[in-house]
């Protein structure tokens, strides 16, 4: 194996670490989406495996609520404390394609 298969293993290997780890409170986060400096802000956000199940997380900075709409009913998102990270584990993939409804703190849609 060379360095550089080495480094590509190990990268992939973050990647996966960081799309089941859980989303921190904390300024870290929101800061780097806000400021686009996420270098791969997809790894965290969208659907993702998680164990046995999968997980969806999106990024709306301001919003009281989020709602998956995907097929039934709206499944409420739960809001990672300070972040505008809001975030669902279902165990089923969410039907393609999903789309959230997002209500702001003046409970406008």
């Amino acid at each position: 194996m060379t360095t550089r298969d080495g480094l590509r293993k190990g990268r992939a290997a973050q990647r996966d670490a960081d799309r089941a780890a859980p989303v921190e409170a904390g300024p870290s986060l929101p800061e780097r989406l806000l400021a686009a400096r996420e270098h791969d802000p997809f790894s965290i956000l969208g659907h993702h495996r998680d164990g046995d199940g999968w997980r969806l997380r999106v990024f709306r900075p301001g919003a009281e609520a989020v709602w998956l709409l995907s097929t039934g009913e709206p499944l409420p998102m739960q809001s990672v404390e300070g972040t505008g990270v809001f975030e669902l584990r279902t165990p089923a993939e969410p039907a393609l394609p999903y789309r959230v409804r997002v209500q702001d703190a003046a409970r406008r849609e």
